[in-house]
């Protein structure tokens, strides 16, 4: 190999991936197969004479102060941990379709303004976890902090009329578990509520809570009963004091997830049958056998098998007997990384390829325009190159962005 070609490959400087969720933000380079950091999204809010509080950049209102811990929040991404110079390089940024239109203007302003990035290329998380797989057709059930999501994604397109959202996220299964330790406590204390705070609610999710099998889950309303038992759990609370809880509150928070007495869909299995049902006739079957799950709520054990159980179960009430029949097989993913990190894994797929040019904003693109072209936007200034359009392109109902998504 000649030596110019070698000093070549050796400079050549990958572009930077970001994943900025509600709770973790993952950070590192394409073409890498993990993020070189996971780190909470949050920062350390100060006020005189108070206390020090922990504050999530998804909760900050005020404009200035969502710039100024962004530009911090970056800071501490590419000077600590990725130890590489911001304007050196191209980003790629995943971000949900729910994200608010005034926090990615933020977030570009601090890009572009004040790191003076050159391209970013924003992909919508869901698109992002399915190419990892080099997949085109997926039903995407990505749990995260706050909400459940499913979107269909078929030929990769995006049914946007079938989209569904609930609040059955971490946060829900978190309420739950904290109510049912607070009832199941061996010794109980009226102080105990106020003293499981999020983060001991949280170390018990992840350390001791699993997804029962549909089996023994039908029969929770004689749990005590149940063999075989679960043993009692002890948990620290602070310093040297420790309290323990029942072993079934361990099985019994993840039924959250599973409330399917509820017709308006109040569930992850319902609201997989809703999207489903809402899709066109022709893709139902295949988009029934290409469940993709993603989000690190998700990686709960035995989440899976208790999905594809209890689908098969909800398929035969009244309100989807009409709609589905018995040819339709419920199939899951197996993916290649982790499901925390696979929408991370796809943005470093994309970063890698050649669309990284000519899909990416470029800053003379946002100077000039000045807001961020919109995945259903139909503004005449948006960038349609980026969804196969010409500039030329007239505007009409018939060929906007959002249509071209959906049809």
């Amino acid at each position: 190999m000649p030596l110019y070609e070698g000093i070549g490959l050796i400079n050549e400087k990958f572009p930077v991936v970001l994943e900025i969720g509600s709770a973790l933000t993952k950070a590192g380079f394409a073409g890498e197969n993990s993020p070189r950091c996971i780190l909470p999204s949050t920062r350390r809010k100060i006020i005189k004479y108070k206390p020090e509080e922990i504050e999530h950049l998804c909760d900050i209102k005020e404009e200035r102060d969502l710039y100024q811990a962004l530009v911090e929040f970056l800071h501490l991404i590419y000077f600590r941990h990725l130890l590489v110079t911001p304007k050196d390089r191209k980003v790629v940024i995943i971000e949900s379709i729910f994200t608010p239109t005034r926090w990615r203007t933020v977030l570009a302003k601090v890009l572009y303004l004040h790191y003076e990035v050159l391209n970013v290329l924003w992909i919508p998380s869901h698109l992002s976890a399915v190419c990892g797989t080099g997949a085109d057709t997926a039903l995407v059930v990505d749990i995260g902090k706050e909400e459940a999501h499913v979107i269909p994604l078929f030929n990769g397109v995006t049914f946007l009329n079938s989209i569904s959202s609930h609040a059955l996220g971490a946060t829900a299964f978190d309420t739950n578990l904290k109510e049912l330790l607070v009832k199941h406590v061996m010794k109980p204390s009226e102080s105990l509520s106020s003293r499981l705070n999020s983060n001991i609610v949280e170390n018990i999710r992840v350390r001791n809570c699993f997804v029962a099998p549909i089996a023994r889950a039908e029969n929770f309303e004689k749990i005590q009963d149940l063999e075989p038992k679960l043993s009692p759990f002890q948990v620290k609370i602070s310093g040297d004091e420790f309290q323990e809880f029942q072993g079934f509150v361990r099985e019994l928070a993840a039924e959250v997830w599973f409330q399917n007495e509820d017709l308006d869909g109040i569930s992850i299995p319902m609201m997989i049958l809703d999207v489903l049902s809402k899709c066109p006739v022709d893709t139902r079957i295949t988009l029934a056998s290409s469940i993709f799950i993603c989000g690190g709520t998700s990686m709960l054990p035995g989440f899976k098998a208790r999905l594809l159980r209890e689908l098969r179960k909800v398929m035969k009430h009244d309100c989807f007997r009409n709609k589905f029949n018995d040819s339709y097989e419920f199939r899951i993913f197996d993916l290649p990384i982790e499901q925390n990190c696979v929408t991370w894994f796809g943005g470093s797929v994309y970063g890698s390829s050649e669309a990284m040019g000519p899909r990416g904003i470029t800053k003379e693109y946002f100077l000039k325009a000045g807001e961020l072209p919109d995945w259903c936007s139909s503004n005449p200034n948006y960038n349609y190159a980026t969804v196969g359009l010409t500039s030329s392109t007239t505007v009409t109902p018939n060929n906007s962005p959002s249509t071209k998504l959906i049809n």
